[in-house]
């Protein structure tokens, strides 16, 4: 493969990391139609698989800004976590719809498109904490409903066996 002139390079750097913001963006909005059922007070002794799966199935195909508004209206969220949530979809209906257009004129120079790198990095980096976070409250929500760390291996590695297909 032929090395890449270091403006190509950068431009190549500005499209990877963006992908990388727009990976924990979809992270995000995953994670979240995730942990939706547990702060609607869902029990897990008595919900049924397919109840579950139904709910995310549902959950999935709802819009990141419709599921916040459900859980705003249903549960009493933190404020802090309620305003990291719109944030974060301010910030994944930025990347997604805006983004480059808005910075069609920085990214024609090298000091413009280092400004977008930073800029990225610091959105994948919100993003990506955001995630964790929400990764932590299900860990715990699952930990209290009796779910171990070996039932959840035990799913992964079913999940992975077969690349995600069932």
């Amino acid at each position: 493969m032929e090395a890449l002139d270091p403006e190509s390079e950068q431009i190549r750097d500005v499209y990877a990391q963006y992908g990388v913001a727009m990976y924990y963006a979809q992270c995000v909005e995953r994670q979240l139609a995730i942990v939706a059922p547990m702060l609607h007070g869902m029990n897990i002794r008595t919900t049924t698989r397919d109840q579950l799966e139904k709910l995310l199935d549902e959950l999935f195909k709802k819009t990141l800004g419709t599921v916040i508004k459900k859980l705003e209206t249903s549960v009493g969220l933190p404020a802090g976590f309620e305003d990291r949530l719109r944030d974060a979809l301010r910030l994944r209906n930025f990347l997604a719809h805006d983004f480059f257009w808005e910075r069609a004129g920085t990214f024609t120079h090298e000091q413009g498109r280092q400004q977008m790198l930073t800029e990225l990095r610091e959105a994948a980096v919100f993003l990506a904490d955001l995630d964790e976070e929400m990764s932590i409250l299900a860990r715990d929500w699952s930990r209290n409903q009796g779910v171990t760390d070996e039932v959840i291996r035990a799913e992964m590695n079913k999940l992975t066996a077969h690349g995600g297909v069932t």
